[in-house]
């Protein structure tokens, strides 16, 4: 979290307390810092963040706080907070946490030891979503990722839409994407669960940092990104975020965005399975991944450069990327795609409130969309039709 001046004048209101050393510059000048310090207790509230978004996250209460201010820090210093829990209590539900906080430098500013009660809530009885005069719940979804073909064991790529089944019930949102996650986590059991976190950092000339940079590509897949600390690979345009079993196996990704060893890549080898939550079709970033294995001569190598940031330090980076040709007008369209997958009974869909599951094998996009290339290498091209 970036400690920039806006935030600095809104805690001060908000304690009213304009002490010199953190407002007056020809006091906090003649100091040894020589900077404008941040207050400590700002520090302390980042942990009401930590406990209640991410870890233990949902509906959780601090308890007991310990803090030691190791050093100042400054206005426009980055702040990383890092949580490691140390027990557990699953009788009273107390979770004892370690905490520390770095500057961008890696310099350590804060540490603190955290008791935090989880109160329980049931997902079951609890309304997600409201459609219509219905209501959707946490078991709703489990039946319905089970009834489109998710398994225990699987390895499911996710995109998702959540905003297409109804209207959020009760306003809690991240207990509700809490009890989304949770629910897949169910479906696969052992599996793996994958999402997408594009940035699409270097298309756009900005710093990728795996820890910091925020996903593009929905509330779910950046709630994802912090819940329980799944892995994520070091891409700085189609980044992924990894929690199960084969974390392992699909974190560590080549610099080609669509090459044999990308997240796609892996996912065809894996036979992995993707799932639209919500999503359409046509958001399937898996068909790029087969346009460059078969040579559409109507995508061509791009490299991008730019910044990769890894625990503060940065790093010049390069990965490349088969982009569309845009001197030609290029518009990907995958409808015709979805329709024959749809009528030819190759890919799963259910419906559940008001908007959709669908799940398909790696394998068949791979092989249906080589068939269907090898009759018109245009098929993927509404521009053409």
């Amino acid at each position: 979290m970036e400690i920039d001046l806006q935030k600095h004048k809104l805690f001060a209101g908000l304690v009213d307390d304009y002490s010199p050393i953190h407002w007056d510059k020809n006091y906090f000048s003649q100091t040894e810092y020589r900077r404008q310090i941040g207050y400590g207790f700002m520090l302390t509230s980042l942990l009401s963040t930590l406990y209640g978004e991410h870890l233990p996250g949902g509906s959780s209460i601090c308890i007991k706080q310990d803090a030691k201010y190791i050093k100042p820090y400054f206005i426009g210093d980055k702040i990383k907070v890092i949580g490691e829990v140390m027990g557990k209590s699953n009788s009273t539900h107390f979770v004892e946490i370690s905490t520390k906080m770095y500057r961008e430098n890696g310099e350590c500013v804060f540490k603190g030891t955290g008791t935090v009660q989880i109160l329980p809530i049931t997902y079951e009885k609890n309304p997600l979503f409201i459609f219509g005069e219905d209501k959707l719940y946490y078991q709703d979804f489990v039946e319905a990722l089970k009834k489109v073909g998710v398994n225990k064991g699987d390895s499911i790529f996710v995109h998702s839409d959540i905003s297409v089944f109804g209207k959020l019930s009760g306003g809690n949102r991240n207990s509700l994407l809490n009890s989304l996650i949770e629910a897949l986590k169910e479906s696969v059991g052992n599996g793996t669960i994958i999402m997408p976190t594009f940035t699409y950092s270097y298309c756009h000339n900005q710093v990728y940092d795996p820890e910091f940079s925020p996903s593009t590509v929905g509330v779910l897949s950046e709630h994802f990104r912090n819940f329980e600390k799944p892995g994520r690979t070091i891409h700085p345009i189609f980044s992924a975020a990894i929690f199960g079993k084969d974390k392992k196996k699909f974190k560590n990704v080549e610099a080609d965005c669509f090459g044999k060893d990308s997240i796609f890549g892996k996912l065809h080898k894996e036979k992995a399975k993707i799932l639209f939550f919500g999503a359409k079709f046509q958001s399937a970033t898996f068909m790029h991944y087969v346009e460059q294995s078969y040579g559409v001569p109507y995508r061509y190598m791009k490299t991008f450069e730019g910044t990769l940031r890894i625990f503060g330090r940065e790093f010049k980076d390069s990965c490349t990327y088969f982009v569309r040709n845009l001197d030609e007008n290029v518009v990907y369209d995958a409808s015709l795609f979805e329709k024959y997958l749809l009528e030819n009974k190759l890919i799963n869909k259910v419906k559940i409130g008001n908007g959709k599951l669908l799940l398909a094998d790696t394998e068949v996009l791979y092989n249906e969309a080589f068939k269907q290339l090898d009759k018109d290498i245009n098929f993927f091209r509404g521009d053409k039709r």
